[in-house]
This record gives C-alpha cells, structure tokens and sequence, in this order.
C-alpha cells in the first residue's frame, strides 16, 4: 500500500509491522525493570518484522479483499467495501518466535504525509478524545527516559492525527496502546510476546 484515495483526495499511506525488543533485567530496582505482560518497556530497538508479503487479492460483488503473508507468524487480510468509505485490516499474530530469548512487542505502524507537529488523539474510553503531545504533559515538566513507552497511551476504540488539510483516524476493535512516535506517524500495539 502506497496511498489511499477518499472523497477525491489522495493522500500517501504505507504501513509496517515492526517489533520492539523488550528490555531485559532483573526487576530489583525500578530503573532495571523487564518488558513483560504488564510493563511494556522496550530497549529502544525498533526492527522491521518484513519488507514483502506474499499476496492474493479476491474481489467480489460487494467487497474486495487483500490477503498479505509477511512471514509464518504475521498474516493480515485489507478490506474495502463497495459503498464505504474506509479500509478494514485484520491482522493474525502468533506464536512470535523467542528462541533467541528477545521479547517482542509487535506494533503496526502507518505512514503518512500528514504534518501533525507532535501531536495526535487518542480517546477516553471510548468517549471524548483527549489532545496528546510527544514528549509533553500539561501538568508538571516532563523529563522522559524511556521515549517510547512515555509516549504510549491506551487507545479504547480511536487515535488520530491531523494537519489543516487531512485526518487520519484508525478505530480498532479492542483496547490496544498506540502512539505518534513521530509527525505523520500512528502505531498500535499489536501484542507482547
């Protein structure tokens, strides 16, 4: 994927599935704490999970459909309905590989054109949205160590960004934490291993 075209307005659209590997300790000290099922904190190493897919696209009547195989473990299937005016991505994670002992914290991020100055939106349990922006809180002076997991918010059913001239929003099916790591960027959290 390369673009998307809505309402007669094409904008530049990709998508990637990347990994974080997650930080290893002991859990003795607070500062040395490891990634695991309640603390995403990763080492601030992003790798990129495939750069192809194997592919087969099916169309029908009322929808047509992309089935992408990135590797054994990573499958995803877009949809775009006839008559609608969004794109549907269902993606299958599992079982993520730990031979080598490395968490990984599976995101899919998407790439756009939009110019969001550090700023995104995620919503309040699923009711208002709540402004976001990096590195920054309203409240007191933030002093961040761990730049992506202090970026990381929960995201019940939608997160957004947007410039003067588009918006991006993704709704997702259940509760996931997301981010604008950087400007034109969102991700989800996919799933911890």
């Amino acid at each position: 994927m390369s673009s998307i075209t809505s309402f007669g307005v094409k904008a530049h659209l990709a998508q990637q599935f990347i990994f974080y590997e997650g930080a290893i300790g002991n859990n003795e000290e607070y500062m040395n704490r490891s990634s695991g099922a309640y603390i995403f904190r990763p080492n601030n190493t992003e790798k990129l999970i495939a750069n192809r897919a194997t592919v087969e696209v099916f169309r029908g009547a009322l929808v047509e459909e992309v089935h992408q195989r990135f590797n054994e473990w990573l499958s995803q299937v877009v949809r775009v309905y006839k008559h609608e005016y969004h794109v549907e991505f269902e993606w299958m994670v599992g079982a993520i590989p730990v031979d080598d002992k490395i968490g990984k914290e599976v995101i899919t991020r998407f790439l756009t054109d939009i110019t969001s100055n550090g700023t995104f939106y995620t919503d309040s349990n699923g009711r208002e949205m709540i402004k976001r922006i990096r590195d920054y809180r309203e409240t007191w002076n933030l002093r961040l160590d761990e730049k992506i997991a202090g970026n990381y918010y929960p995201v019940t059913t939608k997160i957004a960004i947007e410039d003067a001239k588009l918006r991006m929003a993704v709704l997702t099916d259940r509760a996931q934490g997301g981010s604008s790591i950087f400007d034109g960027s969102l991700e989800l959290m996919v799933c911890l291993s």
